[in-house]
């Protein structure tokens, strides 16, 4: 088994979910990074439905002006953080995505039963509930051919 990165997530695990979605093209993303710092206060340390709880990352800081720092973004960091926020994950909560300066759409460019497929696997990969997943569905049938 592969070394834990949270909870009961390897970083096989995380790499395969990253390189799916990479691979597959199925969100765009535009946007910059405003340092809410809501992708690294708000992710699971397990499933939910396992007793996880939202957990902020050790390193994970704010500075003098509320913006968020990362203690090891100069060093060696996690694929999990130097791609966060690939996506808006369930780790995202409401809050998070509201507050976030990037933002998502489904690639309107794929096939819609292509786009369904790859969402679910996408889901079916990730342990944690998918928080946006009617959203997303709701988006791929009205963008997608």
């Amino acid at each position: 088994m592969g070394e834990d990165i949270i909870g009961d997530l390897t970083i096989e695990e995380y790499d395969a979910i990253v390189n799916f979605i990479k691979d597959n093209n199925i969100f765009i993303r535009s946007g910059s990074c405003n340092r809410c710092g809501m992708c690294c206060s708000s992710i699971y340390d397990k499933h939910p439905d396992l007793g996880g709880v939202k957990i902020p990352c050790s390193h994970l800081s704010f500075d003098g002006k509320g913006l968020a720092t990362c203690d090891i973004h100069e060093g060696v960091r996690p694929q999990i953080c130097i791609d966060n926020p690939i996506y808006p994950t369930a780790c995202m909560v409401p809050e998070a995505i509201e507050s976030c300066g990037y933002s998502w759409k489904v690639n309107s460019e794929l096939k819609k039963e292509d786009a369904l497929k790859m969402f679910d696997r996408i889901c079916s990969l990730c342990y944690r509930p998918c928080t946006w997943k009617d959203e997303v569905i709701k988006e791929i049938n009205e963008v997608c051919k």
